[in-house]
């Protein structure tokens, strides 16, 4: 399936999404800050990166804008996952290169849903994309 990586600040979050995420076929990596999120997407590119909003060093937004700034995460899939819940926010976070944002507390099918259509939309760095 997909790799996946999910920077949460929230342990609970994290293993909650590294459970259904790995049942569902996944490999999945944690980071707990936007610090470590974004050295860890620059060791390993994910197919999709599970970001939450407000975390602290860096918020997701930060994140968001460094990752899609490096050539080499440029193309990484990004779902801001958060409970700031108004569509503002939802503007916000695709305006600053997220691809979709999903609200806390999520429906698992939903979320895996949308992981797996960021996944194999993924571009493959020919131009084209993975996508049927």
């Amino acid at each position: 399936m997909a790799f996946i990586l999910v920077g949460d600040d929230d342990a609970d979050t994290r293993t909650v999404l590294r459970m259904l995420l790995t049942r569902a076929g996944h490999e999945v990596m944690l980071a707990c800050d936007g610090p470590d999120t974004v050295a860890a997407a620059r060791r390993r590119p994910p197919d999709v990166l599970l970001l939450d909003r407000a975390m602290p060093g860096m918020d997701g937004y930060q994140v968001c804008r460094m990752l899609r700034a490096d050539p080499s995460t440029c193309t990484v899939a990004i779902m801001l996952v958060s409970a700031m819940s108004h569509y503002a926010d939802v503007d916000d976070g695709l305006a600053v290169g997220a691809d979709d944002y999903l609200f806390k507390p999520f429906n698992n099918q939903d979320l895996l849903a949308r992981v797996r259509t960021l996944a194999s939309a993924r571009p493959t760095g020919d131009g084209s994309s993975d996508a049927v």
